[in-house]
């Protein structure tokens, strides 16, 4: 028995050393990633959580994200390998936790755990890329394992635990709430009462705590990425439209990725109509959660294509891709014994089948006719892992040459550096506090993610570029708003009041209130109406 365990660990081990030389083999780094990493680097260097230092906007979606490399980031100084390395432990944290999880017996976690995660594009190359996915996938897993050992959920210490999980992922990234939002809706309902709700709202104090202080120092509840992607002007059955594109784009570019939510979204679905039909009396407790657990998939996977997807293949689905393994592994778990030594060639028929059977498109574009891009494959020459040299490193691409060009100008100059990028991520990092960038496709710009899409312009999903009113630059060199069309002067002077004005000023937590409440916003409706944008 004790041979028998010990071959068992050591298999595991054998799995875990492979699983990590995968993810490392993968490991990259985004430009985008760079965006939080500006906020980051001000922040540290005593700016605030600021991406031009000039004035208070978040730029990133990613909160704890930024918080969790803020330590290490202060001792190191070096962003590239502190966040390969962060990547690396959440994402092999949460397999670990996968694996405890399930406890199933070798040949299990071989087939239906190691092997769909190592053939997935979607998750290897998200495993990393200094976003914060891994964040995600350790946060699910988490909270997989609290609902799978059910008897951990059975207090008021077990649903703070839930909440707490739920509410820190969502202050990682505020749409992964989805997830969670099934099973904490049924469980608080449950067994209603005081206990319950003081429980749920202990757990979520972080994240409300988070969204009371970006309100205050902000001025908003939702990151300004929200608004530049979402407040564009485009009809929604056009988003809807490019959010099917991204779904095909996946089965496309990741075939496995895309079987596995199909799998597990039609197990999902027919238990929910075996639940419609034949009523809870026939499903167990287990089977209530799966069942939950499922829907929070659904309803993720739905917001992605409401959304329009994004334009990184495979980003937006390797969270769903993630839970539904999870999930699968859930529902094959009463068969892991039966199975027996079947496991083992079901897992070698398995990389048969996404390696050499099923069809892939193949392309030498980076960025394909749908506007949807191979992220990974554009930046991986200078940001790759196992792609870094001295000479060959994310410090020497040209996005960050044009940075630390602009850097090196605003040391030498007297007047204020204001320059207009559209790719804002390294080149804003390399740049440093000293430029001011405006950003045409109002990733980090209060005011320009407010405008509707330039339709001179065109745009491709997640790069929604905006026409730079007059004297808008001018604002930004000489603090005057005075060669700007009235209208849109008199909207963005109380904007920039709120996000540039002192933190504790009466009149700026008003203005905050009215600009909120849409005091301000017939300024915005007739500048556009005469401007015709």
């Amino acid at each position: 028995m004790f041979a028998k365990e010990q071959g068992h660990n050591l298999l595991l081990v054998i799995f875990l050393s492979f699983f990590i030389y995968i993810i490392l083999i993968n490991a990259w780094v985004s430009d985008d990633a760079y965006i939080t990493f500006r906020v980051l680097d001000n922040f540290v260097n005593g700016y605030g959580l600021r991406w031009n230092i000039t004035e208070r906007v978040q730029a990133f979606t990613n909160p704890l994200w930024l918080f969790i490399h803020v330590p290490f980031y202060f001792i190191t100084h070096d962003i590239y390998f502190t966040t390969i390395f962060i990547s690396l432990f959440f994402s092999t944290a949460a397999f670990i936790i996968a694996v405890k999880t399930f406890n199933g017996s070798t040949g299990f976690t071989f087939a239906f755990l190691l092997i769909p995660l190592i053939l997935s594009r979607s998750f290897t190359e998200y495993a990393t890329s200094g976003l914060e996915n891994p964040l995600t996938f350790f946060f699910l897993a988490l909270f997989c394992y609290v609902v799978v050992k059910q008897e951990l959920f059975s207090s008021f210490f077990g649903l703070f635990c839930l909440a707490l999980i739920a509410g820190l992922s969502a202050f990682n990234r505020l749409d992964t709430i989805l997830f969670y939002f099934p099973v904490l809706v049924f469980l608080i309902f449950r067994n209603l009462s005081v206990r319950t709700l003081l429980a749920t709202c202990m757990g979520f104090f972080p994240l409300l705590l988070w969204l009371l202080f970006s309100l205050f120092y902000y001025g908003f509840l939702f990151p300004n990425t929200a608004y530049a992607k979402l407040s564009t002007g485009i009809e929604t059955r056009v988003y809807l439209q490019q959010g099917m594109i991204y779904a095909i784009d996946l089965v496309k570019h990741d075939p496995i990725s895309a079987v596995v939510i199909i799998i597990a979204s039609i197990l999902i679905i027919y238990f929910l109509y075996q639940l419609v039909v034949y009523g809870h009396r026939l499903f167990s407790n287990r089977d209530i959660l799966f069942l939950l657990l499922g829907i929070g998939v659904l309803l993720y996977n739905l917001y992605v294509i409401k959304v329009g997807g994004d334009f990184m293949s495979g980003r937006f689905w390797s969270a769903p891709f993630f839970l539904c393994v999870l999930l699968l592994n859930w529902f094959l778990q009463p068969y892991d014994k039966p199975l027996a030594w079947f496991l083992y060639p079901i897992g070698f028929g398995l990389i048969c089948l996404f390696t050499v059977i099923f069809p892939k498109v193949e392309t030498n574009d980076a960025i394909y006719p749908s506007g949807i891009a191979d992220e990974r494959g554009w930046y991986l020459k200078e940001t790759g892992l196992l792609n870094y040299t001295r000479s060959n490193n994310p410090s020497t691409h040209s996005f960050s040459f044009n940075g630390s060009a602009l850097k090196k100008m605003a040391e030498t100059s007297d007047e204020p550096i204001v320059e207009v990028r559209r790719t804002i991520g390294m080149v804003g990092f390399y740049a440093s506090s000293g430029v001011v960038i405006i950003d045409p496709l109002a990733l980090s710009d209060p005011l320009l993610s407010r405008l509707p899409v330039a339709a001179a312009h065109g745009w491709r999903i997640g790069h929604f570029e905006r026409h730079i009113p007059t004297g808008y630059l001018d604002a930004h060199k000489t603090d005057s708003l005075e060669n700007m069309p009235p209208n849109l002067a008199q909207y963005y002077q109380p904007l920039r009041y709120i996000i540039s004005g002192s933190l504790f000023d009466w009149e700026r937590i008003k203005t905050i209130f009215l600009f909120n409440r849409g005091d301000y916003d017939h300024y915005l409706k007739s500048y556009l109406e005469s401007s015709k944008i």
